[in-house]
Protein backbone atom coordinates (compact mmCIF):
# COMPACT_ATOMS: atom_id res chain seq x y z
CA UNK A 1 0.00 0.00 0.00
CA UNK A 2 1.07 3.68 -0.74
CA UNK A 3 0.09 6.57 0.04
CA UNK A 4 1.31 10.18 -1.16
CA UNK A 5 1.17 13.72 0.16
CA UNK A 6 1.01 16.75 -1.96
CA UNK A 7 2.39 19.11 0.96
CA UNK A 8 6.13 20.18 0.44
CA UNK A 9 8.63 18.98 3.71
CA UNK A 10 7.49 16.84 6.82
CA UNK A 11 3.67 18.23 5.98
CA UNK A 12 4.14 15.50 2.91
CA UNK A 13 5.87 12.91 4.96
CA UNK A 14 3.63 9.87 5.82
CA UNK A 15 4.20 8.97 9.61
CA UNK A 16 2.84 5.69 9.41
CA UNK A 17 -0.24 3.32 8.60
CA UNK A 18 -2.41 2.06 11.08
CA UNK A 19 -5.15 -0.58 10.49
CA UNK A 20 -9.07 0.46 12.12
CA UNK A 21 -12.02 -1.04 12.12
CA UNK A 22 -13.67 -4.42 11.43
CA UNK A 23 -12.91 -8.01 12.97
CA UNK A 24 -10.91 -8.89 9.63
CA UNK A 25 -8.43 -5.94 10.30
CA UNK A 26 -6.90 -8.41 13.44
CA UNK A 27 -5.67 -10.93 10.91
CA UNK A 28 -3.60 -8.25 9.07
CA UNK A 29 -0.58 -5.69 10.20
CA UNK A 30 0.82 -2.86 8.41
CA UNK A 31 4.63 -1.33 8.71
CA UNK A 32 5.84 1.77 8.45
CA UNK A 33 6.69 1.76 4.71
CA UNK A 34 2.91 0.42 4.10
CA UNK A 35 3.62 -3.39 3.55
CA UNK A 36 0.50 -4.91 4.34
CA UNK A 37 1.22 -8.84 6.00
CA UNK A 38 -1.26 -11.50 7.11
CA UNK A 39 -0.41 -11.89 10.73
CA UNK A 40 -2.55 -15.53 10.82
CA UNK A 41 -4.03 -18.06 8.60
CA UNK A 42 -6.89 -17.57 5.92
CA UNK A 43 -8.81 -20.21 4.97
CA UNK A 44 -11.28 -19.57 2.45
CA UNK A 45 -13.94 -22.36 3.78
CA UNK A 46 -14.22 -20.05 6.37
CA UNK A 47 -14.30 -16.49 4.14
CA UNK A 48 -13.99 -15.58 1.03
CA UNK A 49 -13.37 -12.20 1.17
CA UNK A 50 -11.53 -10.18 4.14
CA UNK A 51 -12.11 -6.45 4.47
CA UNK A 52 -10.45 -4.02 6.36
CA UNK A 53 -9.48 -0.10 6.62
CA UNK A 54 -5.68 1.58 6.36
CA UNK A 55 -5.43 5.17 7.56
CA UNK A 56 -2.18 7.53 6.97
CA UNK A 57 -0.91 10.16 8.86
CA UNK A 58 0.93 12.81 7.82
CA UNK A 59 3.50 14.41 10.18
CA UNK A 60 1.96 18.07 9.49
CA UNK A 61 0.86 19.75 12.46
CA UNK A 62 -1.94 19.23 13.10
CA UNK A 63 -1.60 15.92 11.37
CA UNK A 64 -3.54 14.83 8.61
CA UNK A 65 -5.13 11.96 7.68
CA UNK A 66 -6.32 9.59 4.86
CA UNK A 67 -7.94 6.19 4.51
CA UNK A 68 -8.60 3.11 2.26
CA UNK A 69 -10.69 0.32 1.84
CA UNK A 70 -8.54 -2.97 1.34
CA UNK A 71 -10.30 -5.98 0.05
CA UNK A 72 -8.34 -9.22 0.31
CA UNK A 73 -10.02 -12.48 -1.91
CA UNK A 74 -8.85 -15.19 -0.30
CA UNK A 75 -7.71 -18.41 -3.05
CA UNK A 76 -8.93 -21.94 -2.39
CA UNK A 77 -6.41 -24.69 -1.26
CA UNK A 78 -6.46 -27.76 -1.26
CA UNK A 79 -6.13 -28.59 2.44
CA UNK A 80 -8.89 -31.25 4.05
CA UNK A 81 -9.06 -34.69 2.74
CA UNK A 82 -12.56 -36.69 1.83
CA UNK A 83 -14.28 -38.04 4.51
CA UNK A 84 -17.31 -40.35 4.14
CA UNK A 85 -20.42 -39.33 6.04
CA UNK A 86 -20.71 -42.62 7.56
CA UNK A 87 -18.20 -44.67 9.47
CA UNK A 88 -19.63 -48.06 7.97
CA UNK A 89 -21.87 -49.55 5.41
CA UNK A 90 -23.63 -52.77 5.03
CA UNK A 91 -24.85 -54.76 2.15
CA UNK A 92 -26.61 -57.87 1.93
CA UNK A 93 -26.17 -59.55 -1.31
CA UNK A 94 -28.91 -62.04 -2.31
CA UNK A 95 -27.87 -64.12 -5.56
CA UNK A 96 -30.85 -64.06 -7.64
CA UNK A 97 -31.49 -63.03 -11.62
CA UNK A 98 -32.16 -59.73 -11.99
CA UNK A 99 -34.36 -58.95 -14.32
CA UNK A 100 -33.76 -55.22 -15.21
CA UNK A 101 -29.79 -54.29 -14.28
CA UNK A 102 -28.08 -54.21 -11.55
CA UNK A 103 -28.50 -53.79 -7.74
CA UNK A 104 -26.09 -51.90 -6.12
CA UNK A 105 -25.20 -49.79 -2.87
CA UNK A 106 -24.83 -45.82 -2.60
CA UNK A 107 -21.98 -44.57 -0.72
CA UNK A 108 -21.56 -40.57 -0.26
CA UNK A 109 -18.20 -38.67 0.74
CA UNK A 110 -17.70 -35.60 1.52
CA UNK A 111 -15.04 -32.51 1.17
CA UNK A 112 -14.67 -29.94 4.01
CA UNK A 113 -18.17 -30.19 5.77
CA UNK A 114 -19.46 -26.60 6.78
Amino acid sequence: MNATDADLGENGTIARYIIVGSVDARLFRVDETGTISVTASLDRELAAVRRFQVVAVDRGSPPRSGSALVVVNVDDVDDCEPAFTQQRYEIVLIITPLRYGWRSIVMSASVCPL
